[in-house]
């Protein structure tokens, strides 16, 4: 009797336990996640040749200062697009301050290998909507940083991100991306958003930041 019972009970256990681990690898290995990987490691070949920015700083005294500036490409190094200040309004007071520009992308680079993999736990979530057009949500994190990206399930373009940050003692925040479709149906950034907080000891301030992205150009 204990035979009749225990078999039937292990094969209905087996099924469901390859049924969970084939459901696992389908989420896995989305076509459309693939896509969106791809895509970004596309995006590392094109560099906005402008970038406008209005940044307000506020120290630990509550001194608020805001700043415009514009950015315009210089050279590419190690892959990446660097960028020279043109125009800084107010001036700073010294050279070296026209020269120390936050940048938090730099902090979500060291993750980016992890949460853009096609192996990343991804959850899935369909018929999004997203000012007024039906999209897909894909959401993931890694240490220290969670995603949300919205995609169009149609064309596969990007249509906005949002990165939650947090690095005990350095800062948390989040940075929301929009992203405009270029004319041979690729997508790029047309705006960025940051609100940070920096934690470091004696350096604690809140920064909120705008970039306007113009005139995107591969270098292949």
């Amino acid at each position: 009797m204990f035979r009749r019972v225990y078999l039937p009970m292990l094969s209905a256990c087996l099924l469901l336990s390859l049924s969970l681990i084939a459901s696992a690898q389908t989420a896995k290995h989305d076509a459309l996640w693939l896509k969106v990987v791809e895509h970004n490691s596309l995006m590392k070949n094109w560099a906005a040749k402008e970038i406008e920015t209005d940044l307000k700083s506020e120290n630990s005294d509550k001194v608020i200062k805001t700043i415009k500036m514009k950015k315009q490409f210089s050279e590419w190094v190690k892959n990446q697009a660097q960028y020279e200040v043109v125009s800084v309004e107010p001036p700073p007071n010294n050279k070296e301050g026209s020269k120390k520009i936050p940048d938090m992308m730099e902090v979500f680079a060291s993750m980016e290998s992890e949460i853009f993999s096609k192996d990343a736990q991804v959850k899935r979530s369909n018929d999004q909507l997203l000012d007024g057009k039906q999209s897909v949500l894909f959401e993931t994190e890694a240490s220290g940083a969670k995603m949300k990206l919205w995609i169009d399930p149609i064309t596969s373009q990007w249509l906005k991100r949002e990165i939650d940050l947090s690095v005990m003692f350095t800062l948390e925040g989040q940075i929301k991306t929009m992203y405009q479709s270029t004319q041979n149906g690729f997508s790029l950034p047309s705006s960025a958003e940051v609100k940070m907080n920096i934690l470091i000891p004696f350096k604690k301030a809140k920064i909120e930041m705008r970039d306007i992205y113009r005139n995107w150009f591969s270098r292949t």
